[in-house]
C-alpha cells in the first residue's frame, strides 16, 4: 500500500500520519511478498519453511493450513488471560474447523476465511464460475458460526464497526488482544463513490484513483478505531501495531516506487513494508524521541515482541520461534537482535535458465530463494517479475482489462525467459532500489549467503500445497465457502 509518510504520493492518510508521528516508524521493516506467508509468520513467529507454506498461498478449497502443533499468537494470548478478537481477513486455512480463527485461539471473529472477495457482495469465485459467499460471524452460542449473505455494507465499514462492538462487549475483567486484518486495500478495486471522488482532478489513472479511495476508507477506519479506544479510556494502556502484509500490486493501483519489483516478488518493492508502533502504553515507556527507527525487523518478530511486552509465554511444548523479540529495541533500550532474515526458499519454484558461473556451495541456485544478512541481500533463481521499478500507469500499458480476481487492472507482462543469471547480490543499504548487482565483486559474501541458504534448507519441512478439493465448492455448502472436512 501507499501512505503519505512513506511516499511522495498524494493519497491522503491524515490518521495514519498522525498516529505514526506519535509513535515510531519502522524504516527497515520486512514482510513477505504475498498474503498467506506474511500472515502465517505474523501469527506463528515461524518462517514459512518451518510450517509447510513455502509455495504461493492457500487457495480457496485447498485443504492446507498452519500446522496445529504450531501455537499461534491468539492462542498464547488467550492462554495468558486475554480476551482475543479479530475482524477481517483470515487466509490461513479453513478446511477443518480446527484451522479457522475460532479454532486457533480467537474468542470472537467476523470476516472471511479466504484471500480476497467482493467488498460488498462478499463473494469469491475460482475458475470464473465456482462462486460462493465467504463471510461469517459469531452466533448466540459460544463457538457457533453464522454464515450470512449481507451485501449492503462495504467491508471496511463492517470490520471497523464490528471491532468497536467487540471492544465494548468484551469481558472487561480481562485485557484484550484485537487483530484487525482489514480487507483494504487488496483487490478487487472497489470503494464508495464519495471516497473516489476525493481524487477528482488529482489522480488521472483510473485504477490508481479507485485505489486511493480505498486507502482513504482504510485511513478513516483506523482513525475511527483509535478514537474509539481514546474515548473509551483505553488508549493509554494500548500497544498499537500497524503492518502491511506485502508490497503493492502496481498493476492494480498500487505503488512501490522508487523500489524495484511488485507484490509476489522478492525485490524490495515486494517485501520492504510499511510499519509503525504507537499507543499510549508504548509511547509512555519509550525512552527515545526519534520518529524513525532504522533497525532491522521482520514480521515474524511481532509474536515474541508482543509476548515480551505483555509478559506472556507460549506453551513449553510449542515449536521454537524464528522471530526475535524487538520490544527493548522499540523502547530504545537496545539494538535489534536481528542481523539476518530468511525471506524464503521455495523448491517448487525453479527458474528456467542457467548461470555460467560456478559456486562452492551445494545450494541449488535454480530454486527461488532470498536471504538478507546485515546490508547484503542475496537472490537465487527467479526473484519474481516484473523486476523493475513500475510507473503509474505501468510502463508499456495503456489498455485496461477486467478480471474476476482483481476487477479493473493492467495486464501483467510475462517473464522473459530464459534467465541468464541465477545469483544476484545487492547492498540494500547503499542501494535500496537494487540498481547495482554486485555478486561478481563479493564472492566471499555470495558463498557465505549460499551456505546460509543451505543451512536453512536443511531445516525445511515438506511443502504443503495440495490440490483444490472439489468437495469444498459452495454448491455443496448452501452457497458458502466454509469448513468441509469437519
Amino acid at each position: 500500500m501507499s501512505s503519505k509518510y512513506k511516499s511522495s504520493d498524494i493519497i491522503k492518510t491524515p490518521n495514519i500520519d498522525a498516529i505514526s508521528a506519535a509513535g515510531v516508524r519502522l524504516e527497515n521493516y520486512y514482510v513477505q511478498p504475498i498474503c498467506t506467508p506474511s500472515r502465517s509468520q505474523l501469527l506463528s513467529g515461524r518462517y514459512q519453511i518451518h510450517t509447510g507454506l513455502q509455495h504461493q498461498l492457500i487457495w480457496m478449497g485447498m485443504p492446507s493450513a498452519l500446522p496445529l502443533d504450531t501455537e499461534l499468537l491468539p492462542e498464547t494470548m488467550r492462554n495468558c488471560g486475554y480476551h482475543t478478537m479479530a475482524a477481517g481477513k483470515w487466509h490461513l486455512g479453513y478446511a477443518k474447523t480446527a484451522n479457522t480463527p475460532w479454532g486457533r485461539g480467537f474468542h470472537n471473529f467476523t470476516g472471511y476465511l479466504g484471500g480476497s472477495e467482493d467488498y460488498y457482495k462478499k463473494t469469491r469465485c475460482i475458475d470464473h464460475h465456482k462462486c460462493g459467499i465467504d463471510q461469517n460471524t459469531d452466533g448466540e452460542i459460544f463457538g457457533e458460526r453464522v454464515y450470512n449473505a449481507d451485501a449492503s455494507e462495504y467491508s471496511a465499514f463492517k470490520y471497523i464497526r464490528q471491532a468497536k462492538n467487540y471492544i465494548d462487549g468484551r469481558d472487561k475483567d480481562k485485557p484484550f488482544f484485537l487483530y484487525l486484518p482489514m480487507q483494504s486495500v487488496h483487490a478487487p478495486l472497489e470503494a464508495p463513490a464519495e471516497y473516489i471522488a476525493k481524487y477528482d482532478g488529482i489522480i488521472e489513472d483510473k485504477p490508481r484513483k479507485i485505489y486511493a479511495g480505498m486507502v482513504s476508507v482504510m485511513d478513516e477506519g483506523i482513525g475511527n478505531i483509535t478514537s474509539h479506544l481514546k474515548e473509551s479510556g483505553l488508549w493509554n494502556n494500548t500497544i498499537f501495531i500497524f503492518s502491511t502484509d506485502n508490497g503493492g500490486q502496481a498493476y492494480v493501483g498500487g505503488n512501490n516506487l522508487p523500489l524495484r519489483g511488485n507484490k509476489a516478488g522478492y525485490w524490495e518493492g515486494g517485501i520492504h513494508g510499511n510499519g509503525f508502533v504507537a499507543g499510549g502504553y508504548f509511547e509512555d515507556r519509550r525512552k527515545g524521541s526519534e520518529l524513525v527507527n532504522n533497525e532491522l525487523i521482520h514480521i515474524s518478530d511481532w509474536y515474541p515482541t508482543i509476548m515480551e511486552a505483555t509478559s506472556c509465554e507460549k506453551a513449553q511444548n510449542a515449536p521454537d520461534l524464528d522471530g526475535m523479540s524487538q520490544w527493548k529495541m522499540l523502547l530504545d533500550l537496545e539494538k535489534s537482535p536481528r542481523d539476518e532474515i530468511l525471506h524464503n526458499i521455495d523448491e517448487m519454484t525453479v527458474a528456467k535458465g542457467s548461470d555460467n558461473r560456478t559456486f562452492k556451495s551445494d545450494f541449488n541456485i535454480s530454486v527461488q530463494a532470498a536471504i538478507r544478512w546485515k546490508n547484503w541481500k542475496l537472490l537465487t533463481g527467479d526473484p519474481g517479475y516484473p523486476d523493475f521499478p513500475i510507473t503509474i500507469p505501468p510502463q508499456g500499458n495503456k489498455k485496461l482489462i477486467f478480471t474476476p480476481e482483481n476487477g479493473l487492472q493492467y495486464p501483467i507482462p510475462p517473464r522473459p525467459e530464459p534467465l541468464t543469471r541465477l545469483v544476484r547480490l545487492f547492498d540494500v543499504i547503499k542501494d535500496p532500489t537494487e540498481s547495482n548487482e554486485i555478486s561478481d565483486y563479493h564472492e566471499d559474501i555470495v558463498e557465505f549467503l549460499l551456505d546460509r541458504l543451505s543451512y536453512w534448507n536443511s531445516t525445511q519441512v515438506p511443502i504443503n500445497f495440495p490440490a483444490v478439493d472439489p468437495k469444498s465448492f459452495p454448491e455443496y455448502h448452501q452457497g458458502f465457502w466454509k469448513p468441509w472436512l469437519g
